[in-house]
């Protein structure tokens, strides 16, 4: 195969790859956001939960989807960097640990987790409230797993259409 054609492929599976990564993580969070939007409202309207912290944890969680809304670009440009960064570590690390594998699933699992754990203390405020945050906070690690799932598939997509 020509360099050409395979620069093209390589392009139109990055290109494929992401959106399809995105479209998943953005219709997964927005649903699950929402369910629990709806579940504290009507923990909400019920009388036992109301001198609770409920009311407060909606109101955070409104903001938070308000601020969402419109600041959105910020974590789709977040997202789609993330991803960058995540396939191409997925290549570098399956060419240069091919003969060690264990020692690139551990250099690759630390930066998962300092990624992780970075964005975590960004977003603390978030998901620190006390009935609510669990939920918010659970949403946002299946909406980034969904991302570097789909990265590394196409780290290794890429690599096989190197090899061609």
């Amino acid at each position: 195969m020509s360099a050409v054609c395979t620069i093209l492929f390589s392009i139109l599976a990055y290109v494929f790859i992401v959106f399809i990564s995105q479209l998943l993580a953005s219709c997964t969070v927005k649903k699950l956001l929402k369910k629990i939007t709806e579940t504290a409202e009507y923990l909400a309207s019920q009388k036992q939960y109301k001198n609770s912290n409920i009311g407060l944890d909606l109101v955070n969680l409104k903001t938070a989807q308000a601020k969402r809304e419109k600041l959105g670009f910020i974590t789709k440009t977040v997202g789609v960097a993330e991803f960058t960064v995540f396939s191409f570590l997925t290549i570098l690390l399956i060419q240069n640990y091919q003969t060690d594998i264990l020692e690139g699933i551990k250099i690759f699992s630390t930066f998962i987790g300092s990624w992780l754990a970075i964005k975590t203390l960004g977003n603390y405020q978030q998901w620190s409230g006390p009935i609510l945050g669990r939920a918010c906070f659970y949403t946002f690690i299946i909406g980034t797993f969904i991302n570097i799932i789909f990265a590394i598939l196409l780290g290794f997509i890429l690599f096989g259409i190197s090899l061609i």
